[in-house]
């Protein structure tokens, strides 16, 4: 009759090198999961993008083919009458749209909504929708305007209370400065102009690759974006565009006059 045998432990060479064959496959695999993780971010933002184009089409339903502008919404973001020569008087007040009504969910008070979260919101019915997952809330125009205020006192940063997204600048110039709304028989080509823009984060940087105001060698970086006929895809932005902007603009996007409806843009691939 055999002896049985002791169980043999493990040596320490042999722990050693299975504990480094498993350092090694997790520095193999870690960035295959994080790649995998912001992919689904992206997913989840360009949904958003597309809720954001349907709520359009609905509002436009609503209101006989005329699109929302800052002149519904101004300083506080809340419908009224705005400071003289501060709103409703034709003109064009750059940033103040931005600040004021396109990036906007809430008014001053950091409680009720305001600017796009105001009047889609009704269309949408969740604020998250406004909110990129791969959002880290240091977004160039959101610290640029530093409003809505915090209420209560407590301490936030200033993008918790703007959009990810953003509705197109150059919409806000043209009713602005004309006076008129952007209706759905001005855009010409409505599936090759972009209505909403993301600032992006999906180039691996904490802050939106689009206002980092460095080319970094690129002639062309993307965001998700949803267009005037409500579908929603990724769009290639120059370095450089006609308005003179020396950046990655997505504010105006068209490589034509950006208040100019009626042309065909290109899409950089």
């Amino acid at each position: 009759m055999g002896v049985p045998r002791k169980p043999r432990a493990f040596t320490l060479i042999e722990l050693l090198v299975v504990i480094a064959i498993i350092a090694i496959l997790a520095a193999i695999l870690f960035p295959v999961f994080a790649r995998a993780r912001e992919a689904a971010r992206k997913t989840a933002c360009i949904s958003n993008m597309k809720q954001l184009g349907l709520a359009a089409q609905m509002y436009m339903q609503d209101y006989d083919g005329a699109l929302p502008d800052s002149r519904m919404t101004w300083l506080n973001g809340l419908p009224g009458v705005p400071a003289p020569g501060n709103g409703l008087a034709l003109g064009y007040y750059g940033a103040s749209h931005i600040c004021n009504y396109s990036m906007r969910v809430y008014a001053n008070d950091g409680i009720n909504l305001g600017g796009i979260g105001l009047l889609y919101n009704p269309y949408l019915k969740n604020t998250q929708i406004f909110r990129c997952p791969s959002d880290p809330e240091t977004r160039g125009w959101a610290e640029a305007c530093g409003v809505p205020t915090s209420p209560n006192g407590k301490a936030i940063t200033p993008g918790q209370h703007f959009s990810s997204y953003y509705q197109r600048h150059a919409h806000d110039a043209y009713s602005s400065i004309m006076g008129a709304s952007v209706s759905d028989s001005l855009v010409q080509v409505p599936s090759q102009i972009a209505l909403f823009i993301e600032e992006g984060w999906h180039g691996g940087t904490a802050r939106p690759y689009l206002w980092d105001g460095t080319q970094a060698g690129d002639n062309v970086r993307f965001v998700n974006a949803a267009y005037y006929d409500g579908h929603a895809k990724r769009l290639g932005i120059p370095f450089v565009l006609p308005t003179g902007a020396n950046a990655f603009d997505g504010n105006w996007i068209q490589n034509v006059h950006p208040w100019d409806y009626s042309q065909a843009i290109t899409d950089v691939k």
